[in-house]
């Protein structure tokens, strides 16, 4: 079915293309076309997670959001936000009315906020549009507002507020008349959420008491680069870590990309240049994909159709008084974001959704401390499962992801990888090795019976498994006279097998 649906929009999408009479005029429908398409083909996965996530904070509680831990910045997945005073006090934006999994599961595989986006691209302008676009808007929030199901594919949260954003500027320009104005808007809206995580990579640093252009000396890539090996077992992330001219060129390189947008809205309207950022922008976010496991695309590339020149004759920078509004608004959202960041301290994230444009530098990407000797260690802790399966023992998935090792191989659910992180975040922050395997056993066990998640067969899942192990691995940084080098190792935190893990996993469930 999703792959029917996926298919259709896909050809509208291709058909509206090939009917347009100028490209200016796909700003509507490739934008609404293009998003319902990315939430289309992840609704069933977005269904399924709210479920597991609705069913481990029904077992273990609701934990407060956001915590510092040792330098680090971590979620774990108990972690439920809540919005900030006075968005709790506005309806959608502050995850009201809360959905039960039952009604979400319905409002995502039934595609609601789909459809509506095929209505309001498909429409003609006037009217019929404008109340497409509400009626999108609001389905949106709807979706996209629900605590429970954010964190999908993402550390926390704000992988969304472009794609929010931009579906407000399109109905802004419907109101105004003028989606020449709207697509202004949408570069603005382009050029703060590339430009800001830029201009903060050069003054955070500072703020730390650190120069200005520390982050680009390329150290704090090869940690971030290191720990995806850890966690992942990427090794093609492991090879450009291992070359501090690389990681130095990428981070220099990342921050003149992304800064480079902070001129998008000054561009006139013909200029070639927006085509060449979009370019340079798909290639970013594809070595983002490979080496980092951070996929933006899906919600970020629909607003790319604003790049594409508008109409000879278009006023250069006009915008009409609703786009003019939505722009305030999100403005005064990101000068609100900030402000609590500097005073908290802490990336406010989920609690001012969807306002602010995350800087996606944080304490967690520089948390890793030099030591006396100016070495810098990297460690994540990661679960290997040993199969019982006759025909490969040691590799319960037949997934190429699956990094395999002699005690069998490291846990990569298909639901979402972003769960391994998960697992390393339970052991910072559980404060005891006992809470963190409880939580990992439980997060463990409703991973690999979801979608049935009433009624959990321990007995039929510690049958596929041999053995749990929690395995920490470290990479060691040393900058010596000698040259650069990296060390790693790796150690058995904890083992669970037989008797002993089908106990520990029915404790799990019962907490």
């Amino acid at each position: 079915m999703r792959v029917l649906i996926c298919a259709a929009l896909a050809t509208a999408l291709a058909y509206s293309v090939q009917m347009a009479e100028h490209p200016a005029n796909m700003l509507r429908p490739g934008i609404c076309l293009s998003l319902a398409l990315s939430l289309a083909w992840t609704a069933p996965l977005r269904a399924q997670f709210f479920e597991l996530r609705h069913k481990y904070v029904e077992t273990v509680g609701v934990k407060p959001l956001k915590r510092e831990l040792a330098g680090f910045y971590t979620n774990t997945f108990g972690e439920v936000s809540g919005a900030a005073w006075p968005l709790c006090l506005v309806p959608l934006v502050n995850g009201a009315p809360k959905l039960s999994p039952r009604v979400y599961r319905s409002l995502v595989t039934n595609y609601c906020v789909e459809t509506a986006l095929v209505a309001a691209g498909l429409a003609p302008a006037g009217p019929a549009a404008v109340c497409g676009l509400v009626v999108a808007v609001l389905l949106l929030l709807l979706a996209l507002g629900q605590r429970m199901g954010q964190m999908l594919g993402m550390v926390s949260g704000h992988k969304d507020v472009l794609a929010t954003w931009t579906v407000l500027v399109l109905l802004a320009g419907e109101l105004d008349g003028t989606l020449g104005g709207a697509r202004v808007g949408m570069r603005w809206l382009m050029a703060a959420t590339y430009g800001i995580p830029g201009i903060t990579k050069l003054v955070l640093p500072r703020l730390q008491g650190r120069s200005w252009l520390s982050w680009m000396d390329g150290a704090t890539l090869q940690c971030i680069l290191l720990e995806r090996t850890a966690l992942y077992g990427n090794n093609l992330a492991k090879l450009v870590a291992s070359y501090p001219v690389l990681c130095a060129a990428g981070s220099v390189t990342a921050v003149l990309f992304e800064t480079l947008w902070l001129v998008l809205p000054c561009l006139a309207p013909l200029a070639s240049t927006p085509m060449c950022l979009a370019a340079a922008g798909i290639l970013f976010h594809l070595g983002c994909t490979l080496l980092l496991g951070i996929n933006f695309l899906p919600m970020w590339l629909p607003t790319y159709w604003c790049l594409l020149p508008g109409p000879p004759g278009t006023p250069h920078l006009n915008i009409g008084c609703w786009t003019a509004g939505v722009l305030f608004l999100f403005a005064a959202g990101n000068a609100w974001f900030y402000a609590e960041l500097l005073s908290s301290e802490s990336v406010p994230e989920g609690r001012l959704w969807p306002l602010g444009i995350p800087p996606y530098y944080s304490r967690y990407c520089t948390g890793y401390r030099v030591d006396e000797e100016g070495d810098v260690e990297i460690a994540a802790v990661v679960l290997e499962i040993g199969s019982s399966r006759s025909d490969n023992p040691g590799c319960p998935s037949t997934d190429p992801s699956h990094h395999v090792s002699r005690r069998g191989s490291v846990w990569r659910p298909e639901i979402d990888q972003y769960l391994v992180r998960r697992i390393n975040a339970e052991f910072r922050a559980a404060g005891s090795l006992q809470a963190a395997i409880q939580r990992n056993l439980l997060l463990l066990a409703l991973v690999e019976s979801s979608p049935r998640l009433e009624a959990i067969d321990v007995d039929s899942l510690v049958a596929r498994w041999q053995s749990v192990s929690w395995v920490r691995k470290k990479f060691c940084l040393s900058w010596r006279a000698t040259g650069f080098g990296i060390k790693e190792e790796e150690e058995v935190v904890h083992a669970l097998s037989g008797g002993e893990l089908e106990a520990a996993v029915k404790q799990a469930l019962s907490e």
